[in-house]
Order: structure tokens, then sequence, then C-alpha cells
């Protein structure tokens, strides 16, 4: 247990250092990557209770979680063009000047990305990777094992609460962090580990979660067109249709 998790943890940290290296590539594929290893850690972190047991490195996770929001919102922007591209035969002139103002905002996140990944000393990077092998170094398998154990339960726990009430847009929200943060945890460790715990669904929570991705992506995208150009009726009401599609499949599930 112990060697595998520090396996896990140290493969993360390996390619959060990789990409302070590669700067330059803010491409929707690194992105995505970059935020996949972040969240891992984010969940990492979590799972071993980092403020109460590991020292604290305020400094560092700040710059982490900031690189992480920063790199969420050019995500963002980088699916909403490539969603405005698929539209481009139904309202031509519209989304031609809706995506001019998207590459825009795109540059706008992608020097902001690229400048507080600069702000992050890779070696920061390695003494919070090596304070974190520490602390798992001085546990025991069982420890372990119960500290993954529980947090998987707490998430399963908060699913089914929220699954049994009413279905709202902010517990949709709320639905689809939980279940990528529980297949992240999984992701970090392998199946059999967690033998007690019903992971049978996996599968059909990863279609899940992705369906309430697409759901999401509409509905920020359509929130931030009113914003940027409330005046696009016809590319408005497209995406309107399309996001109320996406909310009543993801309700369905």
């Amino acid at each position: 247990m112990q060697a595998q998790l520090l396996k896990s943890i140290d493969k993360c940290f390996c390619s959060l250092s990789s990409s302070l290296v590669s700067v330059s590539d803010v491409s929707i594929e690194s992105t995505h990557h970059l935020r996949l290893n972040i969240k891992k850690i984010r969940v990492f972190l979590k799972v071993i209770d980092y403020k109460q047991n590991v020292r604290p490195d305020s400094k560092t996770i700040k710059s982490i979680n900031n690189i992480f929001t920063y790199s969420g919102l050019l995500r963002d922007t980088q699916v909403h063009i490539q969603i405005l591209k698929t539209l481009n035969d139904q309202s031509d002139n519209e989304i031609e000047d809706l995506i001019a103002l998207f590459k825009s905002d795109q540059k706008r996140w992608e020097k902001i990305l690229k400048n507080s990944l600069k702000r992050l000393n890779p070696f920061n990077i390695v003494l919070l990777n090596q304070r974190i092998d520490n602390y798992i170094e001085n546990q025991n398998d069982k420890t372990l094992k119960g500290f993954l154990e529980q947090k998987a339960r707490e998430y399963q726990i908060e699913f089914l609460h929220l699954v049994s009430q009413v279905i709202e847009e902010d517990n949709l929200h709320r639905i689809r962090i939980l279940l990528k943060e529980y297949i992240n945890l999984l992701s970090i460790i392998k199946k059999d580990i967690l033998a007690q715990i019903d992971i049978s669904n996996l599968e059909n929570l990863d279609n899940l979660q992705r369906k309430l991705g697409e759901w999401h992506d509409l509905k920020l995208l359509y929130d931030k067109i009113l914003t940027l150009n409330p005046n696009t009726q016809n590319v408005l009401e497209i995406i309107k249709v399309k996001n109320e599609e996406a909310y009543e499949v993801s309700r369905d599930l």
C-alpha cells in the first residue's frame, strides 16, 4: 500500500513539474493534463488531511490552487471555442464574432496562466512532494488503507444524499465535482485495495460525470455569451436548447 501510494503521488508531482518546464504549451490537451494532475494531488491532500498532518506550506499550495483556477478558466474558454465552431453553419456571422471575442479571452487566460506557472518555484514542488512522501512513509498500511476507505465512504454518503434530493442545477454541479474527486481517488490506488467498497458501477459513474460536464460546459457558455454579447439571440437560442437537452439527460441518469 505504502509503496503504491508513494508511486502514485510522485507520478502526479513529476507531471506537474514537467508542466512548469514546458510553460509555453497551453494547448487544450496540456491544460487538461495539468488540471488532472493537480486534481489528483488535491484529492490526495484531502485524504491525508494535509493541513492537520503535514507541515503547512500555504504559499506553495496557494500557488498550485491559483494555477488550477487559471487553467480551469483557460480550459473553459478553449472548450467554448470548440463548441461554437460546431455551430458555425447554423449562425455564421454571430458565431464568427463570438469566436473572435472568446479567442481574445483565451489569450488573456493563457498569459495569466503562464505567469502563474513561472512564479511557482519547481524546488518548492519537490519540497512539498518530499514532505508528503515522508508522511506516507511514517504510516503503516492499515492506517493508509483506513484513510482511503474513509474518504471513499464520505464521497459515497454525500453522493447518495445529493441524489435523494430534488435535482437542481446547483446539486448537479456538486454531484459532478464529487464524482470526479471519487474517481480520481480510485485512480490513485488500485481498485482491489477498496474491496469492501462497491465500485462495480465505476464506469457508469464516469459516464454520468461526463454527461454532467457536457451540461455544465453549455451552461457556462450560455452565461458567458449573455455577458459578452447578449444580442446574439440566434446563438443563445441554439445553446439554450442544447443545454436543456443535456440537463434533462443528466437528471435522468
